[in-house]
């Protein structure tokens, strides 16, 4: 009877390291197919070609591209810029390009420019920016960040964080200033229904920012955040 309960518990054994054996297996496979490769603007024209960027009418130079292959398919995600240099844009535009039987269409689109008369450039932030799978479920959620400087390179501009969960737009607009009273975030009340590890990943950006001296916040905006506020100001912040 010992004997038996041995061979019954061994093969149990066997077959639990072969469930994880193939888990781990597939779990690898599955993130390869998940792989991001950034493309140069001279490698986007060429994959896709000028006409059809012409058809997108993205801005006249092209900042990064993401490409990748999700559950949704095959992505190019294009950042432009209307201007080469740092400093010197004043738009910026982006889109996500599906590849479908070799011909490509626009699956979502992103675009801003500065607010004339207080800001003087506009710039995508690819620092900061991601594409992971944050949900396990074989799809990338794109996070672009991106910001503008107020004239003369002043730190009264704006910070966005967008995400894309299921083409769906969500958005937390940063407002910087030297001043305490200039300072808010706006956040979507959609955020908050995001998952929470969506929630987690763009809560540890916006940080990041913060703790790399390249933002300038209002005091526990983390403590507001939890609490689901959608408008945040300096001002009063212990109330929060």
């Amino acid at each position: 009877m010992k004997d038996l309960t041995q061979k019954s518990f061994g093969g149990l054994m066997r077959i639990l390291l072969l469930y994880i054996f193939f888990a781990l297996l597939s779990k690898s496979i599955f993130s390869a197919a998940l792989y991001v490769d950034v493309k140069s603007d001279a490698q986007t024209r060429e994959i896709i070609g000028r006409e059809e960027l012409n058809n997108f009418e993205l801005l006249s130079y092209v900042h990064k591209t993401y490409h990748y292959s999700d559950a949704t398919g095959e992505h190019y995600f294009i950042l432009t810029e209307n201007a080469p240099k740092a400093g010197h844009a004043t738009k910026i535009k982006a889109v996500d390009v599906l590849v479908n039987d070799n011909k490509f269409f626009k699956n979502v689109e992103l675009s801003e420019e500065i607010e004339r008369g207080s800001e003087g450039e506009i710039y995508f932030w690819t620092k900061y920016s991601y594409f992971y799978d944050l949900t396990n479920e074989g799809i990338i959620t794109p996070v672009i960040v991106y910001g503008t400087n107020g004239l003369d390179a002043t730190n009264q501009g704006r910070i966005m964080v967008v995400a894309y969960y299921r083409n769906k737009k969500c958005e937390i607009e940063i407002f910087e200033s030297d001043l305490d009273e200039g300072r808010g975030f706006l956040v979507d009340r959609d955020f908050y229904a995001l998952p929470g590890s969506i929630r987690k990943s763009i809560i540890d950006i916006i940080a990041k920012i913060e703790y790399d001296g390249n933002g300038y916040f209002p005091c526990n905006w983390r403590r507001a955040i939890e609490k689901n506020k959608t408008d945040i100001e300096a001002i009063g912040c212990s109330n929060y």
